[in-house]
């Protein structure tokens, strides 16, 4: 929606409405009437693929995005994405893979921290801006000068909770599977900083004041 783009591959989406949905569903079935066994691959694998349409559909969305260049709030969108797929490999590697010491560990940091956090850390400066911004000036917009939405939090401020959150993230991952605990710590630094800077600019948005200055109308000569 951000990107404003749009595909025209709507089979992939409907694709993965169906196999994600329809993955769990019998996964659930399957449980609950009888016992969790191996038939869970199956399901597993059904869901998967459905995240890979899904993941398809995003790719040709950003194809034929209107929006060319690309802020810092959505590249944390897109950087979920590859944490997805991240998670999706991890996974894997615990069910293929029993010398993966971490790897459950290294799951739910991606997908957690990784997917997740990253999702919410960038829509929220897409969201929450316009929110307090529809709220103050949706009876004065077109009546004056208004800030727009992004000018409600400051962008710099994002720029550095980007790049402390990406040493957070991949640190905190580099240090579980080196085990370099110094690595860990400096990355658990980073992660405290992350929140300090969004939890600053999340304060900075909701103590918006309304700034408004009135339109003159030029004077009409005779």
């Amino acid at each position: 929606m951000f990107l404003l783009g749009k595909s025209n591959k709507n089979y992939l989406l409907r694709g993965a409405f169906i196999l994600i949905n329809g993955g769990m569903i019998l996964f659930l079935i399957d449980g609950f009437f009888w016992s969790v066994t191996t038939r869970a691959l199956l399901y597993l694998a059904i869901v998967l693929m459905g995240i890979v349409f899904w993941l398809f559909y995003q790719r040709d969305v950003y194809k034929n995005r209107i929006k060319r260049p690309i802020d810092v709030t959505l590249k944390f969108s897109g950087l979920s994405f590859i944490n997805l797929i991240l998670t999706i490999i991890a996974l894997l590697l615990i069910l293929v893979w029993p010398p993966f010491r971490h790897g459950q560990i290294a799951y739910g940091i991606l997908a957690i921290l990784g997917w997740i956090t990253a999702l919410a850390l960038g829509m929220t400066f897409k969201t929450l801006p316009f929110i307090v911004w529809n709220n103050h000036y949706k009876d004065l917009n077109g009546k004056g000068k208004i800030p727009l939405p992004k000018e409600l939090y400051r962008g710099w401020l994002v720029r550095v909770q980007w790049w402390l959150y990406m040493a957070a993230l991949y640190g905190l991952l580099a240090g579980l599977i080196l085990h370099i605990n110094i690595v860990l710590q400096l990355a658990l630094i980073s992660l405290v900083a992350t929140s300090i800077s969004y939890g600053i600019n999340v304060l900075i948005i909701l103590q918006h004041k309304t700034s408004f200055i009135h339109a003159t109308t030029p004077a009409i000569k005779k």
